[in-house]
Parts: structure tokens; C-alpha cells; sequence
């Protein structure tokens, strides 16, 4: 009788590129974000994972996996959850889905906006500049500019969602208000900037 490993979580130490082969096989991971520093995933890693419920990323990086690595993830079809697999259009996530599902574990794949550092996204009104692509909640944006010049008052949130993910408004950039001519009012509900650039409110 194999035995169950009761991690449930997993701190990816910085710069990993590979997990090895039975890695995390027969846990209670409820999460797996793989890193976007993998590039190889082992034989069986993540096969037989016993958690309530299952999500997993799969990151744009990840070039290989080997047998059933991500295999009977939904180890027990009558207590346990379909397992989500994520991530890009470019990435290998449908095709894990493809291989890995069947009539008796249930996979969905889900395709997500993987958020790129250096990036400018618009959630609303309010364009922003990917400063840290991190995704597990440490992830950071600057304010960039408007979609609209002729906004009367603007409100910069303490968090944003870009895709499925949130990210901490900690800047504001140069010339970020160029051009509201119209703007009376600012609302800022983040206490977590850091650093106003030149020319911001010119």
C-alpha cells in the first residue's frame, strides 16, 4: 500500500529549472504553480496527487514531462474534484490535459493570460506597466497611463487583476497623467507605492 505525503503546499526555491522524476508523487497539493524557470518536468512528479481539489500551471517554459507526470491526479473520482490545468495558448497545458484525462479522472483545461514583466496591461480605465510577473501574490504593476484623456476622477486600486492573477500597485510611472486635462479627482487606496517617477502628475 503506497503511502500518502501530507505536503499540501510547495516554496519553489528561485531559480529552479527542473523537478525530478517522483518529486511530489502521492500528495495533497491543492495548488501547483510550476515555476516559469522549469523547462523539464520528471517522470510521474506530480502523478496520483490526493487534494480535494487540484489547479495546476503550467508555465510557458515547460519544454518536457515524463511519463505520468501529471497523471490520476484525481485519484479517487467519487470524493475528489476535477483537476484544472492552466496556462497560455503557448504553453503545454491542453496538451497535458489531452494525454492525461480519461472517463475516470477528469481534467479541464482552462487557458489563461500569463502576465509578462515589462508588459502594459489595461484593466479599466487605467493602463499598467508589468513591473514584477510573479504569481504567487508578490507580483507587482506600476500605473502607465489612461485608455481615456477625458476622465473627470480616477481611483488606483491597492490590488489589480491581470488574467487570473493579482498584483500589487506599488508605482507610478513618468508622464502617467499626461494629457487629463479633465481629471479633478484622484483616489489612491493602495499605501503600498514606492516610487513616483518624473513628471508623473505633469
Amino acid at each position: 500500500c503506497e503511502s500518502v505525503i501530507t505536503l499540501k503546499k510547495i516554496n519553489w526555491p528561485e531559480g529552479v529549472t527542473e523537478i525530478g522524476d517522483y518529486a511530489f508523487t502521492i500528495t495533497l497539493l491543492d495548488e501547483i504553480i510550476i515555476p516559469d524557470t522549469v523547462t523539464k518536468v520528471g517522470k510521474e512528479a506530480f502523478s496520483k496527487n490526493q487534494a480535494v481539489a487540484s489547479k495546476v500551471f503550467i508555465p510557458d517554459s515547460l519544454k518536457s514531462y515524463g511519463d505520468n507526470a501529471f497523471a490520476e491526479m484525481a485519484i479517487n473520482p467519487l470524493r475528489y474534484k476535477d483537476v484544472v490545468v492552466t496556462g497560455s495558448s503557448n504553453s503545454k497545458a491542453k496538451e497535458i490535459v489531452d494525454k492525461f484525462k480519461s472517463g475516470k479522472y477528469s481534467y479541464t483545461y482552462k487557458e489563461i493570460v500569463v502576465p509578462v514583466k515589462g508588459k502594459t496591461y489595461t484593466v479599466g480605465d487605467v493602463q499598467y506597466k508589468m513591473t514584477d510577473a510573479a504569481l504567487d501574490g508578490k507580483g507587482t504593476v506600476a500605473v502607465s497611463g489612461f485608455a481615456k484623456k477625458t476622465l473627470k476622477s480616477v481611483t488606483i486600486p491597492k490590488t489589480v487583476k491581470v488574467g487570473d492573477y493579482s498584483f500589487k500597485v506599488t508605482g507610478i510611472n513618468a508622464n502617467a497623467f499626461k494629457g487629463m486635462s479633465k481629471l479633478k479627482k484622484i483616489t489612491v487606496k493602495t499605501t503600498d507605492i514606492t516610487k513616483v517617477q518624473k513628471k508623473a502628475f505633469k
